[in-house]
């Protein structure tokens, strides 16, 4: 994209995104609960059925989602573990 705020938007949030990753795969619970939403996306997708996908791809998000608000924090100046 030519607009610099788009670019720094998609920027951050891939560094975010990164992050996130990395810390929750240090995580040995986190790591079979990710594994089993996975499979299970790729299984709706296999099965060709797009609103089945949604909605698991949904509840894998609120659940890092729900894991990283317990586990994590993200001061202004960083991220660090809880």
């Amino acid at each position: 994209s030519r607009c610099q705020v788009l670019t720094d938007l998609a920027s951050n949030l891939f560094a975010h995104i990164h992050w996130i990753r990395t810390k929750a795969a240090g995580f040995q619970d986190r790591f079979k609960v990710a594994h089993s939403g996975h499979v299970a996306i790729i299984e709706a997708l296999a099965n060709r059925d797009p609103e089945l996908a949604e909605r698991r791809m949904r509840q894998h998000i609120e659940i890092l989602a729900q894991y990283i608000d317990e586990h994590m924090q993200f001061p202004a100046e960083g991220f660090t573990q809880k």
